[in-house]
């Protein structure tokens, strides 16, 4: 592919740092899947630049340390530890007592206001006339970056959550996109989740798939070896370990009715994050300890997932899951409640199960692929016959930098 001024296009992305993660993660790849490309010139605009060594060798950095935000406090550490704790708790008892599983009470946006204010207190750049166009990955404190603090020739701003379901606030949102060229999202419904919320700037909105490494994923599947034991039915997550989005408050019921029902299982949960303490508690409240492992500290999760006979992903609400097409790489079936983008991943009963976005859908389902084994072998067979080409394809990234 050439340029119509043979001219190498000079494109920045600017991400706060590398972390565990999907945003982490996609942008990985996308890096890795546009090496190939000799007429754009990919530079990553880090902030947390001592991470500078998580990025691929031939990824050109720009130090922007200059947005670093500060330290944290004493007193951000304890109203973390509260949050985490204390206020979890309180949010687990609220959502019941609204029917959290018909989307009636949803999270305050508190981290948008308080990433806005950091973002707002940060110098301005220029960087016009250094990149043709700059990016920012993630949403909320980039995207204020790249709005109020970076001046540009072009802007794209990055949201990878489904918009309206993770509750973000429109109106702070809805000044950041009056400032930028574009705002992407992760799959067709999260454009049109934007276009619902900011009609008015509908021109503006597009969507790029995240980008996989097949043979990254695959080779890494082998790398490690698990035993599992065949006379159960084997189960894995990947996730962060949050009810609020992931859902593991109603999952982990459900297992219990299952097991109750008389069906054998080992559920294995691979991840971390701020309500680990919350999903041993609700393990151990439902005596749930020889069906559900959960692993906080594992490096390379995709044995796990090879060898398993199902993934389950319980969310209330999605982007567009990284971890269910890397299951779909490795074959793997995949039963996802019906998070927005879902069919575009999954066709039902033929390469993976969509449940119902409930607490009874999520155990109707599983019961419907516990009771019926051969179905579960029909979509596995179907796995096996998928492309994997068109994971790492990098055409529609390509046409918004044009």
């Amino acid at each position: 592919m050439k340029s119509k001024d043979n001219a190498k296009r000079r494109i920045l992305i600017i991400i706060e740092g590398i972390t565990v993660g999907g945003t982490s993660a996609s942008l990985l790849n996308l890096l890795t899947a546009m090496k190939s490309y000799s007429d754009i010139d990919l530079t990553v605009g880090l902030i947390n630049i001592e991470q500078k060594d998580k990025l691929p060798s031939f990824v050109k950095v720009l130090n922007l340390d200059v947005f670093k935000r500060k330290k944290e406090t004493k007193l951000k550490n304890v109203l973390f530890k509260l949050r985490a704790g204390l206020f979890a708790r309180i949010n687990l008892k609220v959502f019941k007592t609204f029917n959290r599983d018909k989307n009636s009470f949803k999270k305050i946006p508190l981290n948008q206001k308080l990433e806005l204010k950091e973002a707002l207190a940060q110098k301005k750049i220029n960087l016009k006339g250094k990149y043709d166009v700059v990016i920012s990955w993630v949403e909320m404190y980039t995207n204020y970056l790249l709005a109020y603090k970076i001046e540009a020739d072009k802007k794209i701003a990055w949201i990878h959550p489904h918009y309206e379901q993770a509750g973000f606030s429109k109106k702070i949102d809805g000044k950041m996109i009056e400032k930028v060229d574009k705002v992407i999202a992760v799959s067709r419904e999260g454009k049109q989740s934007l276009i619902r919320s900011f009609p008015d700037s509908a021109y503006k909105f597009g969507y790029v798939y995240n980008k996989f490494i097949v043979d990254d994923i695959v080779n890494k599947s082998k790398s490690d070896e698990v035993i599992f034991d065949n006379a159960v039915l084997n189960i894995v997550s990947l996730s962060r370990i949050q009810n609020i989005s992931k859902g593991f408050d109603r999952s982990v019921p459900v297992m219990k009715k299952l097991r109750d029902d008389g069906f054998k299982f080992k559920w294995r949960i691979i991840g971390y994050g701020e309500d680990v303490e919350l999903v041993k508690s609700l393990i151990k409240d439902n005596a749930l300890e020889n069906e559900i492992e959960l692993i906080t500290t594992v490096k390379n999760p995709y044995p796990y997932v090879a060898c398993s006979d199902l993934f389950f992903l319980g969310s209330y609400y999605e982007g567009l899951p990284m971890v269910v097409s890397e299951a779909m790489i490795l074959k793997t079936p995949c039963i996802v409640t019906d998070y927005a983008s879902s069919r575009e991943q999954i066709i039902s009963e033929e390469t993976g199960f969509i449940v119902e976005n409930s607490s009874d859908g999520i155990y109707q389902g599983l019961l419907d692929v516990f009771s019926n084994p051969q179905k579960l072998f029909k979509v596995k067979e179907n796995l096996k016959k998928l492309n994997n080409e068109n994971y790492s394809e990098c055409k529609d990234f390509i046409a918004l930098l044009n």
